[in-house]
């Protein structure tokens, strides 16, 4: 009795070492909702300095489509013209976004994310130099 109980066990601790493979979690959803979502570039850093707009106003949108299309423009000028438009890509296990414009590439390194922030700092390789803050558009 004792040695089917120990070898039972023995089995029931054996199953529960096995590696378990686990996938990374998608931060596309973060960006678009899996439709589409309009962050407000709250901040816009180096080092300790903000060189955004005080008023929100005044600062730039970032609209991310689910079908990797953005749209980066001065919120008011939303429905006056059209921003600049761009693709984006995240990469889930590295942590990065890239937004891909006419003439520019910005690369960031997802420093903070959670579902009302995000913090995208700059990589070497980006034209955009600047840690840049995102928070969901707030109600006007």
């Amino acid at each position: 009795m004792r040695l089917l109980l120990l070898f039972t066990c023995f089995a029931a601790l054996s199953a529960c070492h096995r590696t378990i493979q686990t996938q990374p979690i998608n931060l596309s959803y973060l960006f678009d909702d899996n439709s589409s979502k309009v962050w407000l570039i709250d901040k816009l850093m180096i080092e300790d300095r903000n060189y955004s707009p005080l008023r929100n106003a005044y600062k730039d949108i970032c609209i991310f489509y689910s079908n990797g299309k953005c749209v980066v423009q001065p919120l008011n000028t939303l429905g006056d013209r059209p921003g600049a438009k761009g693709k984006f890509s995240v990469d889930s296990r590295k942590r990065t976004i890239r937004m891909k414009f006419k003439n520019e590439t910005w690369n960031f390194d997802l420093a903070k994310t959670r579902d009302d922030y995000i913090v995208l700092k700059p990589r070497k390789d980006s034209d955009m130099q600047y840690t840049v803050h995102l928070i969901p558009l707030p109600e006007l």
